[in-house]
């Protein structure tokens, strides 16, 4: 996908789309799509945050921690 392509996706999602184009595309630069499979762990609860994610296609489990 090209930055064009990759903004149009952005300004499709509630709350980021109120953003404006200039500001969409300042993130859509800074972006990187990521390929997730089965079992794999984005981050851990409590853990500070660095990212935000973006789902694209697909679907994903969100867990607690468990003592």
């Amino acid at each position: 996908m090209g930055i064009e392509d990759d903004i149009a996706f952005l300004e499709t999602i509630p709350g980021l789309n109120a953003l404006g184009r200039e500001a969409l595309r300042i993130i859509a630069i800074g972006a990187e799509s990521l390929y997730v499979h089965t079992g794999n762990v984005l981050f851990r609860e409590g853990e500070p945050a660095d990212a935000a994610f973006v789902v694209q296609s697909g679907s994903f489990n969100a867990e607690t921690a468990r003592d």
